[in-house]
């Protein structure tokens, strides 16, 4: 399943896409966004992508917020729940 945008007869590649396609493929996050708004009001959106940080920080967000989380975080990333971790990538002989 590739997630894709099409403009002007090209399609564009986009990692966030593909990332909300592959949780919705498994059932959808299940969660409301968690990021607020400019107000400090609640995200009426459904979450689509799950992000992480350095820290240990999680989130689940929408695409409307994810784009501004990863260019204001800079210690933001796209976080996995496929159960294939970090760790078991540098096990794997």
């Amino acid at each position: 399943m590739v997630a894709a945008t099409y403009v002007r007869d090209t399609v564009r590649f986009s990692l966030l896409r593909e990332a909300a396609a592959l949780v919705s493929a498994r059932g959808g996050a299940g969660h409301q966004c968690q990021a607020r708004d400019p107000h400090n009001g609640p995200c009426l959106s459904k979450a689509d992508v799950k992000l992480a940080d350095s820290m240990g920080d999680k989130a689940w967000v929408c695409l409307a917020h994810v784009d501004e989380i990863l260019l204001m975080v800079p210690e933001a990333f796209i976080a996995s729940e496929d159960g294939r971790g970090l760790a078991a990538f540098l096990s794997r002989s």
